[in-house]
Order: C-alpha cells, then sequence, then structure tokens
C-alpha cells in the first residue's frame, strides 16, 4: 500500500448535549473506539462541534483531543484551572469550533479518542446546546494512515 494511504476509518456524530461546570475536562458525547492495524502508521484524528458558554460576563473556555483520557496537544491556560481555546471580556460565547490532530500510533494497541472541555475557573460550557432551537451536532473522525 503507497504512503499516504487510509487503512481505516472511523467517525460518530451526536447531538446529546454535556453541561460542564467543573474544573475538570470531560467528554463531550462522541467518542471513538480504535485499534490501529501498525505501529508505524500516522493516526488522523478530527473533530468539529458546538459549544456555548451563557454567562454573562468575561470568560472562556478550553478544549482538545484527548487519547485514553490524556491530550494529545497542548491546551493554552492561565496559571491554574483557567483554560482559553478561546475567551472573550464580553458576555456569551456560541459557535462552531474544530480541531484536528495527526499522531504516531506506536503501537497496535485498542484506544479510544474523545473531545474534552472545560469553562475557565468552573464557569459552565455546553457541548450541542440545542436550548434555543436547533440541533447542534458534533462530528468526529479516525484514520488510519499507512506512514
Amino acid at each position: 500500500m503507497p504512503s499516504g494511504s487510509v487503512i481505516q476509518y472511523a467517525y460518530q456524530t451526536s447531538a446529546v448535549a454535556v453541561t460542564n461546570a467543573n474544573n475538570s475536562y470531560v467528554a463531550t458525547s462522541v467518542a471513538i473506539a480504535f485499534t490501529p492495524k501498525f505501529s508505524s502508521s500516522t493516526i488522523q484524528i478530527h473533530w468539529d462541534g458546538h459549544f456555548s458558554k451563557l454567562a454573562s460576563a468575561g470568560g472562556g473556555f478550553g478544549y482538545g483531543i484527548f487519547k485514553d483520557g490524556t491530550a494529545l496537544h497542548d491546551i493554552a491556560a492561565d496559571s491554574g484551572p483557567q483554560p482559553y481555546t478561546i475567551y472573550k471580556d464580553e458576555t456569551r460565547i456560541i459557535g462552531r469550533f474544530s480541531r484536528t490532530i495527526s499522531h504516531s500510533a506506536g503501537n497496535t494497541n485498542a484506544r479510544t479518542y474523545t473531545c474534552q472541555f472545560r469553562g475557565y475557573s468552573s464557569m459552565t460550557v455546553i457541548a450541542n446546546n440545542g436550548s434555543g432551537g436547533g440541533s447542534p451536532e458534533e462530528i468526529m473522525t479516525v484514520m488510519e494512515i499507512t506512514g
């Protein structure tokens, strides 16, 4: 198989709302269990979804792609429990966000990929908040690519 070929592909969608008001990361409602076929492969993960922070003060939140509960990249933050992938000095933050990351498979062990998020200093953040009408949906894709 030529380098750069997709060996396997998985995806999942969900519109289930998840609320987090804690000083810890929690997963959105998608999770993909994935077992690479080759340790030399590259794994690419893409997540796209809807977040909202409805508090009437400045604030923000952080989010990222996690493998078995461990972030695969840095998530910007002030000192302490204050992530700020996005931050506003104003009121609400509502919108679609995405992240794509690639990493080496490293082994052929089963693993689970998630998108996790938390608010700035325990600020409430909601993934897939459909309370204003409509039905926001998130999607996650995972691809194994030959090295």
